[in-house]
C-alpha cells in the first residue's frame, strides 16, 4: 500500500490492505467471472489464470494509486 505516515498506524494499513483486496476480489468476480473456491482453501485455481490474465488491465487499473509505481509495473 502506498503512503505511510506518522499518524497512520499499522491497523490503519491492515484495514486499507483488506479493503483493497476486497475490491480486487469483487472485480475478479464481476469482470472476469472467477471466484475463490472453498475446496481450494479460498484461493483461485489454475484454470482461472487465463481468464484473470485476459482481464488484467481492469485489475491493474484498480491498483493505481494503491501500490507503489515500481510494484504497479510488475503487476
Amino acid at each position: 500500500m502506498v503512503g505511510r505516515s506518522a499518524t497512520a498506524g499499522a491497523a490503519d494499513w491492515r484495514q486499507a490492505g483488506a479493503a483493497c483486496a476486497l475490491e480486487l476480489v469483487k472485480l475478479l468476480y464481476e469482470k472476469a467471472r472467477v471466484r475463490p473456491t472453498s475446496y481450494h482453501g479460498g484461493l483461485l485455481i489454475g484454470r482461472d489464470c487465463p481468464t484473470i490474465g485476459d482481464n488484467s488491465a481492469v485489475l491493474c487499473h484498480a491498483l493505481v494509486r494503491k501500490v507503489l509505481e515500481v510494484q504497479l509495473a510488475g503487476y
